[in-house]
């Protein structure tokens, strides 16, 4: 009978997946208020989290470079955000801080990986206190070779414009 459990036991772990694994997510609460603007050759666009709220979400739990432990970050996938304002073809994009501090994030980051915007942390909306509204989140744990010192500094938050790099 012990053999029995232990292996139900080691089926159930296999068939969950990855511990860091994204996973799609249903019937998410919607947020509001600004998210960030999207600048282009023409104009700006300011994108509601409202917005972002209405696109696909993710959970990813991942190791974080800038706090302790495995956070879990629920947001949006970053190339659908780029499709939706309409940069998904760009080569690489820059995206600008609140603290002035500014990316270029090329498009290998989000078509090779689910790269997240996330718009919650551990269950919560983010604030401009807890790096908010939105911000920019690497699958480490799933992808050990984005846990270099190249992909931790595009951890970008507080996030103030996106535009296109090319």
């Amino acid at each position: 009978m012990g053999s029995v459990l232990a292996w139900a036991g080691l089926l159930a772990v296999l068939m969950a997946g990855p511990a860091g694994a994204i996973e799609r997510l249903r019937d998410q609460p919607v947020a509001s208020g600004r998210a960030f603007t999207v600048v282009h050759r023409d104009g700006k666009i300011v994108i509601d989290l409202a917005d972002l709220s209405r696109l696909p979400q993710y959970r990813l739990l991942t190791d974080s470079p800038w706090e302790r432990g495995r956070q879990e970050f629920e947001g949006v996938l970053f190339r659908d955000v780029l499709a939706l304002v309409q940069l998904s073809d760009a080569e690489a994009v820059i995206i600008h801080a609140l603290d002035n501090y500014s990316q270029r994030i090329p498009r290998k980051d989000w078509v090779d990986y689910p790269t997240l915007l996330a718009l919650r942390a551990d269950g919560a909306f983010l604030t401009r206190r807890s790096q908010g509204p939105t911000r920019l989140v690497y699958p480490v744990l799933d992808h050990p070779e984005l846990d270099n010192p190249v992909h931790r500094n595009r951890w970008v938050w507080l996030i103030k414009t996106v535009q296109r790099a090319d």
